[in-house]
């Protein structure tokens, strides 16, 4: 750890090669293996509208891509229960108090969050467009609050296995073309907040 609690060049590297190289291997909105996903929809038909419409006005592209995250309900549920349960702790991003969070506070509270480092957001669930530096910042970010002591503590309490969001690359304007970025799990104890 560097002085200032910066972390050190070659993290930071590493951190970005691996954003990077996730993304190359979506390989411009190409089917990239077996988790390729070619219909990614969204059940609330009002959202994926929004979600589209937003896409049709920005540029994505290899060099510009978008986050775009899927939020597991139950997984939520389960952290907010105790979320609220803890007497302390909470992270500067949060704005909720104890008692008050919810899994639509955490949602927004997250992507709030990761979009002062990102080019623009959509809703809950959309962090667009990013240049491709943003992108790995947004994996850092990403990163360090799955480390963070509250967030492990809360996912402690959800079933494991779960997370609290799948996250998506796209490379075109459009969720049909979404393909999963793939976060590599940290090493146990720690628990995968992001998948």
């Amino acid at each position: 750890m560097q002085p200032n609690g910066t972390r050190s060049r070659r993290w930071w590297l590493q951190t970005v090669a691996n954003a990077l190289c996730s993304l190359l291997l979506t390989g411009n909105g190409s089917p990239s293996g077996p988790d390729y996903i070619e219909n990614f929809s969204m059940p609330d038909v009002e959202l994926a509208s929004k979600i589209e419409a937003y896409l049709a006005g920005i540029t994505v592209t290899d060099h510009n891509p978008a986050i775009l995250f899927s939020w597991d309900s139950e997984a939520l549920e389960e952290f907010v229960q105790a979320a609220n349960a803890e007497p302390d702790g909470h992270p500067q991003w949060f704005s909720q108090p104890r008692g008050s969070v919810s899994p639509k506070s955490v949602m927004s509270d997250i992507i709030s969050y990761l979009a002062q480092l990102g080019g623009g957001r959509c809703d809950h669930v959309l962090l667009a467009p990013n240049s491709l530096i943003q992108y790995g910042h947004l994996q850092e970010r990403l990163q360090y609050m799955q480390y963070d002591e509250f967030m492990q503590k809360c996912m402690a309490n959800v079933t494991p296995g779960r997370t609290l969001a799948r996250t998506f690359a796209l490379t075109v304007p459009s969720i049909d073309r979404a393909v999963p970025t793939q976060c590599l799990p940290p090493p146990p104890p720690v628990r995968q907040l992001f998948e």
